[in-house]
């Protein structure tokens, strides 16, 4: 366990994907793939040597280049057993082109965005964000995580992510918006109160989109550890704040 935590602490140094390739490719499907699990594929282009985990999805065969996504080829680099690791991770479509979900007359981002479920220790995970067509194809939104939801902001150009993980016997939760148009993660700032929303301090039972800029937010009252300094006093169960999002300069 102490090995894998100074693992991830190492990767999450590195910058998540600087490589000018794209680091997702989709597959033919009318090729033969009888294998279901995902696999390395090695291929030669342009005199150059390139690996891909390729993932065999319900409806679609993709690519993941890593010499376009360093994070994963050096945890790989890492691993005692890089076949055994590779099967053990999953991607998953967060949604696709045809958002049907939003209402919007609005530009909306229209690329398929994908989460990578890497580094699994029990049930916690590494998680990377996938896209095929921004200049920083992938980077780390999660690790010693478990992905629990997803949720599309009502016009489409953000994304909200909730994970968990357990401390002291209690699931706690994250909340990571991510801005798709901008492809970066957005800081969360408290309009309601000071309570801070650190990283899996708190029980969060419910998270929803209010606008594109707002998202609303019910925390249980009171830290999972007694002893937390930052305690509430609130004679309710829960505390609903409202977040925006404090955009970096």
């Amino acid at each position: 366990m102490f090995k894998r935590i100074s693992l991830i602490f190492t990767l999450l140094l590195l910058v998540a994907c600087t490589n000018s390739k794209p680091a997702l490719q989709k597959v033919d499907q009318a090729r033969n793939i009888t294998e279901d699990k995902p696999t390395l594929v090695e291929t030669e282009q342009d005199d150059e040597l390139e690996e891909f985990i390729e993932f065999v999805l319900e409806d679609e065969v993709i690519r993941v280049n890593l010499t376009a996504v360093p994070i994963l080829q050096q945890y790989l680099m890492g691993s005692k057993d890089r076949n055994k690791e590779i099967e053990r991770m999953s991607i998953y479509p967060l949604f696709q082109e045809n958002k049907d979900s939003v209402d919007s007359e609005d530009e909306t981002f229209s690329e398929p965005v994908y989460l990578l479920e890497f580094s699994c220790y029990q049930s916690a995970c590494s998680y990377l964000l996938l896209n095929q067509n921004q200049k920083n194809h992938a980077f780390l939104i999660a690790d010693l995580a478990t992905w629990e939801n997803v949720q599309l902001s009502p016009k489409g150009s953000k994304v909200l992510l909730t994970f968990s993980r357990e401390v002291k016997t209690q699931i706690t939760n994250n909340i990571v918006v991510v801005d798709l148009m901008n492809w970066e993660r957005l800081p969360l700032q408290n309009e309601t109160n000071d309570l801070s929303l650190t990283p899996y301090k708190w029980v969060i039972p419910t998270v929803e989109w209010i606008n594109d800029e707002q998202i609303s937010v019910t925390i249980k009252d009171g830290p999972p550890n007694k002893t937390d300094e930052s305690t509430t006093t609130s004679s309710e169960p829960f505390i609903h704040v409202t977040i925006s999002f404090d955009k970096k300069e």
